[in-house]
């Protein structure tokens, strides 16, 4: 299955209410961003395009084409990005092109730091209702371990 600008709906990550994750098709459709309330976007792409709608706060993450390309302060810095919409009673939601891998290491990140689960866990949580998410496990574990230094 290849998930394209026409795949344009965000999907939220069940129990949590503030969290979508979508492709770079949902980035484009602004009535049903605001019809769901999405108040923050992050973009995390080779070549991040932004601040395309101004009724959105954006976090663009550039350069990351691949897996080695995302490295931790990419990471917390966009779990702090999520985490700040949530306190402010925004919805934030992650994107890249296909909705797949980086955005999904970035909510992942999140579920890891702000609902203390694993990488495992968080994926399978969000792959309930975006089976094809499959997120960089290199940096997830990278991450882990800044964590648990944070934490200690």
């Amino acid at each position: 299955m290849i998930f394209t600008k026409t795949d344009n709906q965000p999907v939220q990550v069940e129990g949590y209410p503030y969290l979508f994750v979508g492709s770079v098709g949902t980035s484009c459709e602004i009535v049903f961003l605001l019809q769901h309330g999405i108040t923050h976007i992050i973009n995390v792409s080779s070549s991040a395009k932004c601040n395309i709608f101004d009724e959105m706060t954006y976090l663009c993450i550039a350069g990351v084409r691949g897996e080695s390309d995302m490295h931790v302060h990419h990471i917390d810095k966009a779990v702090e990005f999520i985490e700040q919409a949530r306190r402010e009673g925004g919805k934030a939601m992650s994107h890249c092109w296909y909705g797949k891998n980086r955005s999904v290491t970035m909510l992942v990140a999140y579920l890891m730091k702000y609902a203390d689960m694993t990488a495992t866990e968080a994926n399978d949580l969000i792959k309930r209702t975006r089976p094809q998410a499959d997120p960089y496990w290199d940096p997830l574990e990278d991450y882990a371990e800044y964590l648990k230094e944070y934490n200690e």
